[in-house]
């Protein structure tokens, strides 16, 4: 089957077709097309907005909040929860907490420089926060900010100033941003270049935009396939390559600061989907699977050190005039 491709208009072949097993949404089976000409992953033929609005389900993890500090308290009452428990599980628990930790950080080191060379040199800043979930990254920007969200869901926290609305096409902000952070948005917006335009109209002048997208560049990309982390299908509209990506980015709308590849998590959790949906380990919180996953947290934390290609990519850019 082929296609054209919605980034380049580049000859697209199908490259595999899986349905959604992570939140079991519907049983329909969807087709991933791969672009020739620039890499990029699209699902076809694209879901109606309807249909898109029904893979988004309560327990979606973007609408759960204080994920880290969760992450946190488990590790906390699990170490101390007995003597058996310190000895038996207690090291793999601890190995298992420090490497999420560690991945959370090489993450956070980009964002915070992000925060502190580009934004903290004024001293008061409008931000715009679009797809903020339960808006785990409002935090970073400390009280003497102006902070907003924009979200499609109503089903997450209403304790911060978010707009709800069906697409960010019609929303009124009644003001323009100094930044625009948008954390695994990307993906799943079928009209790219559109969004790209809606973006930059509501930015000031050289305002930034920072962004987190999926990479099909990962190293363990080929190797696991349909289970592949990056590949959440049918949520993902679109992964993208980082030397594609980048060119998309150099346009008449924004000029590209900074773009590469953040933590890696595509061994872990691709594996933990394969083993899931083959029913090999069932049970989540049994010792095997703890040991699999440090060992496995331990060879993503190894390929990001390494600055090899990874499943995840960051992107920083500046508005300029058309």
């Amino acid at each position: 089957m082929k296609n054209t491709c919605k980034i380049c208009n580049g000859e697209t072949n199908t490259y595999l077709s899986w349905k959604d097993y992570r939140y079991k949404t519907s049983d329909k089976i969807y087709n991933i097309i791969k672009c020739s000409n620039c890499k990029t992953e699209q699902i076809f033929p694209t879901p109606t907005k309807e249909e898109q609005f029904t893979f988004y389900p309560q327990d979606y993890y973007s609408y759960e909040e204080e994920v880290a500090s969760k992450q946190t308290r488990w590790f906390l009452m699990k170490l101390f929860k007995n003597t058996w428990s310190l000895i038996s599980s207690g090291m793999i628990d601890l190995m298992y907490f420090l490497l999420y930790w560690s991945q959370y950080k090489i993450d956070k080191g980009w964002f915070d420089t992000f925060v502190e060379n580009k934004l903290n040199k004024a001293a008061w800043y409008d931000v715009l926060d679009i797809g903020c979930g339960a808006w785990t990254t409002q935090s970073a920007f400390g009280d003497k900010r102006n902070r907003n969200g924009f979200d499609i869901s109503d089903k997450i926290s209403k304790k911060w100033s978010i707009f709800y609305w069906p697409s960010i096409d019609t929303v009124d902000f009644g003001k323009q941003y100094d930044a625009i952070i948008a954390i695994h948005v990307f993906e799943h917006i079928d009209e790219q270049i559109q969004f790209i335009k809606n973006i930059h109209n509501l930015f000031k002048n050289d305002g930034i935009l920072l962004m987190k997208l999926p990479s099909c560049d990962g190293i363990f990309n080929r190797i696991v396939g349909k289970y592949a982390a990056e590949r959440d299908i049918p949520r993902h509209l679109f992964n993208y390559s980082k030397s594609w990506l980048s060119r998309l980015f150099e346009n008449k709308w924004f000029k590209v600061l900074d773009i590469r590849y953040l933590k890696n998590y595509g061994a872990a959790i691709s594996l933990w989907r394969y083993l899931m949906d083959k029913w090999i380990i069932k049970n989540t919180n049994s010792l095997l699977f703890k040991i699999i996953s440090s060992l496995l947290y331990g060879v993503d934390l190894v390929v990001s050190f390494l600055h090899l290609p990874t499943n995840q990519i960051g992107i920083i850019a500046q508005k300029i005039d058309k």
